[in-house]
């Protein structure tokens, strides 16, 4: 008796074993068919004491059935007249526990009525009716010798009831779409509530019948599976809409339209959907789907709205000027002044990309960024999935940081083009002629107005941030400071390669001068991977100039093949060759 109590017939939830991957793309199972197999052969049983065979007494009536599901859940009625109005998810789980409380009445009923025992009849209407159910049917199958036929009349018996509240259920999500939190309150209610007292009487029907019921078992998790794939569906279209809505053309316009917070709220609840599903494997692996879907449509919605941002940014980028210099030349005075009329009037301040959207479209991406970062570690609710989990969400936090380097480039890219008489990078040349005491280098100017930038820059103090926006600020003013170093980085090796100063004039001066840029770098982003790049590129640079002049056209080739690594190939191979002049002119 102690295997049927309430804790083991109602509290024990076994689940599928199931990955994401198969959550999403396998077959569900199809509808069992229930019935009574090899009639014949069950006819033949012979009773071995007074009670009849249990294949006479657990008998169905369809029509009836019909009747009191027509009551239960009215979903079935093809005349619009009679179908209720959206029915709520109380009303669901409500009409789902009486079609369930009457199974159970019912096998109680007939297995009183068959030994004439209105004690079972009496228990089945109290609190536990499926622990009735299961002690008045092992009653009535003692001393009946024909297991088959048991085991045939149960899944007959209880399929019915299953294969219409799988019926119901399906017609509840086609007819009325209910919304992906109400799919997920019925799915709750059937993985917690229904699920504990049907699978165990199932499994246990082997101690009882002879065999286990597996067709009703089927059924069981064909329900199960239903509701979990309309809840995942129903919740990946929900977050794709949601980041449409919150990222589409916001970017376009005034800065701070983005309301970033609904979307964070609505993360962390798919991050948090382990405690919703208590930790139920097929439940979990369904959720690891909603949760990558929702990053995955954060990512291409926040890169959506900002890619007219980065294409605006990129053309103040390319050297005009050098392509149209050539036709200027064979232009008349005339005409060339009016070029340079329309030329003014094409950059007006009514197309100036304004850089406090650059900067809420990357303090955007820092906040998901550092959300996936926060998230992949405290993973220990989702069993099975934390490893994809954990992998997936790591790979989301590169793609969103990826996002911010860009926006912050085209940040530094749009303030240095409308800025740049006071960012302005001294040649080597110049340098050589106005600083004779040595101690500057051709980026200390430039850098002293770009650390007044950061200075001033404060971006978003409203952060919608579990982090909070101490971290948020310093962390876009990190990848702001990383792209203000590439930026220098590359107009240093632009104007090393247009004039490179001959080590003859500069002596020890020139090494001077790379210590110099080096530590102006270094007070932007000292721990920038840019900052280490310049770092290497300039210390194989002092290196071969330090070397055995003997010996440097050996080592001219070790020289390039750093730089061609650290710098784009074409762009390292004329660095190498101004580095060549330096030495031997």
């Amino acid at each position: 008796e102690s295997d049927m109590d309430d804790s083991a017939s109602v509290c024990s939830v076994p689940s599928g074993s199931s990955t994401t991957a198969e959550s999403l793309h396998s077959v569900e199972p199809t509808t069992p068919k229930f019935g009574i197999r090899d009639k014949e052969k069950a006819d033949k049983v012979q009773p071995s004491w007074s009670t009849p065979a249990i294949a006479d007494t657990l008998e169905v009536n369809t029509e009836e059935l019909d009747r009191q599901f027509d009551s239960w859940l009215p979903f079935a009625n093809e005349d619009v007249s009679l179908q209720i109005s959206t029915p709520s998810t109380s009303f669901v789980c409500d009409g789902l526990s009486r079609a369930l409380h009457g199974h159970w009445l019912r096998l109680c009923e007939v297995c009183a009525a068959a030994m004439a025992d209105d004690k079972l009849r009496l228990e089945a209407s109290g609190k536990r009716p499926a622990v009735a159910a299961e002690r008045a049917v092992t009653t009535l199958l003692q001393g009946q010798s024909e297991s088959h036929a048991a085991r045939e009349s149960l899944e007959n018996f209880l399929g019915e009831y299953l294969l219409r509240i799988l019926q119901r259920m399906e017609l509840w999500v086609a007819r009325y779409d209910p919304s992906a939190d109400e799919v997920a309150t019925v799915a709750k209610w059937w993985l917690f509530q229904a699920e504990p007292a049907l699978l165990p009487f199932c499994q246990r029907a082997e101690r009882f019948a002879g065999e286990k019921l597996e067709h009703s078992e089927q059924a069981v998790i064909s329900i199960e599976k239903l509701l979990l794939r309309e809840w995942e569906s129903r919740s990946c279209e929900e977050a794709s809409g949601l980041c449409s809505q919150i990222f589409e053309g916001h970017y376009a316009e005034e800065a701070g339209n983005v309301d970033l917070a609904q979307l964070l709220r609505s993360l962390q609840e798919a991050a948090d959907a382990w405690q919703t599903w208590r930790s139920h494997s097929a439940a979990c692996n369904r959720a690891a789907s909603v949760l990558i879907a929702m990053l995955n449509a954060a990512l291409r919605s926040q890169h959506a709205a900002s890619r007219m941002l980065l294409s605006e940014a990129e053309k103040l980028s390319r050297t005009s000027r050098r392509k149209t210099f050539p036709k200027m030349i064979q232009m008349g005075r005339q005409a060339l002044q009016e070029f340079q009329k329309a030329g003014a009037c094409s950059d007006g301040k009514g197309k100036r990309i304004p850089e406090e959207v650059l900067a809420a479209a990357a303090q955007d991406a820092v906040q998901l960024a550092i959300f996936c970062s926060h998230t992949s570690d405290s993973l220990e609710g989702w069993g099975s999935t934390k490893e994809l989990c954990h992998e997936v969400l790591l790979a989301f936090e590169s793609a969103f940081q990826t996002e911010v380097s860009s926006l912050t480039r085209a940040l530094t890219t749009v303030h240095h083009h409308y800025n740049r008489q006071f960012l302005k990078v001294d040649s080597f040349s110049s340098l050589l002629r106005k600083d004779h005491s040595g101690g500057t280098g051709i980026l200390t100017s430039a850098t002293a107005a770009w650390i007044e930038f950061l200075r001033n820059f404060t971006g978003n103090s409203q952060v919608p941030s579990h982090a909070g926006p101490g971290q948020v600020l310093g962390t876009l003013r990190e990848r702001v400071g990383a792209s203000i170093v590439e930026l220098l980085a590359s107009a240093w090796v632009q104007n090393f390669v247009r004039a490179p100063p001959p080590l003859s004039v500069w002596g020890t001066r020139l090494f001077t001068a790379f210590a110099a840029d080096e530590a102006a770098l270094a007070s932007l982003a000292p721990d920038s991977k840019e900052l280490g790049k310049f770092r290497q590129m300039v210390e194989t640079m002092r290196g071969f100039l330090e070397g055995n002049a003997q010996s440097r056209w050996q080592e001219l080739g070790k020289a390039e093949n750093v730089l061609q690594k650290l710098l784009a190939e074409e762009q390292g191979r004329a660095l190498t060759h101004a580095l060549w002049q330096t030495a031997t002119r």
